[in-house]
């Protein structure tokens, strides 16, 4: 076993010229375009679990062509021929600066896929889900508050003031559907299946304990990012034009695992009715795993610790009811990036030129083999999406009315 470098390399230097009416060569320009792809990656090891990286470049076009016009004669002087334009070496932003995946990165998306994966993990927490169903009656007096006096009798005053309080009556109804009726629909659900869920989870008890290797592949993160350039120069030497950039830029990562149990489990033991009990106890969350998780989650606030770190998938990954063991931990990520180019007019005065379209393209593929991951939780800035955007300004509504309506007004 040994690592391997690969390259396939079928570029080629394009070089254009510029000329006057009698044919002499006014000029010339040069660049290099067509397709490079680079691999690194392990021979001999062909069934086990080994890196891989592969970058893939591809950049074509760009080429002017067209006359310029005598402004006196109006005869053509001056021939563009299949001239590169100076575009064409601007590099595109790499998508693996805007998606980096370095130790940090990589260790959180290791513990992710054991959060994910483990065998150990409840499909319905109850505990978690009759503890935040306690909450719900209270939300929901609290929309009740806003409308219905004391005696239960519904006030005119209390509405013409309820009407005239609408954001506090919108953020309401947003925390509480964002923590009571939405985990409510979503485990009511769940519950509804409870009985395929404990089949499966039998199965797979069975087959673990039977001495099967149990393969794993889940979805980790995806994301995008367009930007685009400003007004720049695209050719500056014999004409002058403009233009812009516009990047498309995309991530992928997803992650794989094999569970296994060994010799010591505590799974080798049990019967059949065993074996049932103890799958129905880990779909339900009856288990020390699950009893962990619902703790972390009923805590106040851990929901916010959650945005900015990690600390819920590090409780979830060490949870291991059944000493199973894993092993061929891999985490992939897909980085692609478009490039296309937008010129001005290129017919203007005594110009008539034409430009072949710009194409650049680049794809990175990485795969990290064997990750051993750390248990400890790393802090990360969050993607604020509307939906965190909306429980922020929801619970700034509540919790700092005064100082919320000051802000919004600009103070």
């Amino acid at each position: 076993m040994g690592a391997r470098f690969r390259q396939n390399d079928i570029r080629q230097t394009v070089i254009g010229s510029v000329t006057n009416e009698v044919g002499d060569v006014l000029g010339f320009q040069d660049a290099t375009v067509g397709f490079l792809r680079t691999c690194n990656d392990v021979v001999g090891n062909r069934q086990g679990f080994n890196n891989l990286f592969i970058d893939t470049q591809n950049i074509y076009g760009g080429l002017l062509s067209g006359i310029r016009r005598n402004w006196q004669t109006h005869q053509p002087d001056r021939f563009f021929n299949d001239l590169p334009i100076s575009a064409l070496s601007h590099a595109m932003l790499d998508p693996s600066d805007v998606f980096p995946l370095g130790p940090l990165e990589l260790n959180a998306y290791a513990l992710k896929v054991l959060t994910k994966t483990s065998p150990s993990r409840p499909e319905v927490n109850v505990p978690a889900f009759l503890g935040e169903l306690k909450d719900l009656p209270g939300m929901l007096k609290s929309w009740g508050d806003l409308f219905f006096d004391k005696n239960g009798k519904r006030s005119v005053a209390i509405v013409r003031e309820a009407r005239q309080r609408g954001d506090v009556t919108v953020a309401n109804a947003i925390l509480t559907y964002r923590w009571g009726l939405a985990p409510l629909i979503s485990d009511l659900k769940k519950l509804l299946a409870i009985q395929k869920s404990i089949d499966a989870k039998f199965k797979e008890l069975d087959n673990l304990r039977k001495g099967q290797v149990q393969k794993r592949r889940v979805s980790l993160d995806r994301g995008q990012v367009k930007t685009e350039s400003g007004r720049f120069v695209a050719q500056s030497w014999q004409v002058l034009f403009d233009g812009y950039w516009k990047d498309n830029l995309t991530h992928t990562v997803w992650g794989s695992v094999q569970w296994y149990a060994p010799s010591w489990t505590s799974l080798a033991p049990l019967t059949d009715a065993d074996l049932m009990s103890e799958a129905t106890k880990t779909v339900l969350g009856f288990t020390q795993a699950g009893a962990t998780q619902a703790l972390w989650e009923l805590l106040p606030w851990s929901w916010l610790a959650d945005w900015f770190s990690n600390t819920g998938d590090v409780i979830a990954s060490c949870g291991n009811s059944y000493d199973l063991d894993f092993r061929g931990l891999c985490v992939m990520q897909h980085l692609t990036g478009n490039r296309t180019f937008e010129h001005n007019n290129l017919h203007w005065d005594d110009y008539e030129l034409s430009l072949q379209p710009i194409i650049v393209k680049r794809e990175k593929k990485y795969r990290f083999a064997n990750i051993f991951p750390i248990a400890f939780p790393s802090l990360r800035l969050p993607v604020l999406s509307y939906g965190k955007l909306s429980i922020i300004g929801s619970l700034s509504v509540l919790r700092f009315p005064e100082w919320f309506k000051f802000r919004l007004k600009g103070g």
